[in-house]
């Protein structure tokens, strides 16, 4: 067994893992993820949490796109809106995924929108963990 094929699996027992440890896991079309962070528009948590919406500017998921899982982050980078790039990386047995959205905070519909555009780019079939691919990622 390749060490990728070891490091997808030991990632799916980790995610697993998560959601045993009490995860909020959540669906989107076929694809489960947990919130590592609070976003925006979930007005319920960010009252719990004493967090104000305008306090979200970066977001993270722990992504399970069906055969992997990978950590998604989402940064609010506001009223520059200059381009900015995605980054896949191994990093440590983990895969990531940072994307840039044009608002002042980041919404769980924001968060969808990039899932969507990620699955249509396609996710890399194997990943070694000194690689990266590089894409950009619009989402204005």
């Amino acid at each position: 067994m390749s060490t990728f094929s070891r490091q997808r699996k030991q990632r799916l027992r980790d995610f697993e893992g998560r959601i045993k440890f009490g995860g909020d896991v959540r669906t989107y079309r076929h694809w489960r993820y947990i919130t590592v962070h609070p976003f925006a528009d979930e007005r319920d948590l960010l009252a719990r949490l004493e967090m104000q919406p305008e306090e979200c500017r970066n977001a993270d998921v722990w992504w399970h796109t069906g055969n992997d899982v990978v950590l998604l982050s989402m940064v609010a980078a506001g009223k520059e809106r200059r381009p900015t790039k995605g980054i896949w990386s191994g990093h440590r047995q983990h895969l990531s995924i940072v994307t840039h959205v044009p608002d002042e905070t980041t919404t769980i519909q924001r968060l969808h929108e990039a899932m969507d555009r990620i699955a249509a780019v396609g996710l890399p079939k194997r990943q070694r963990p000194t690689s990266y691919r590089e894409f950009t990622l619009f989402l204005w």
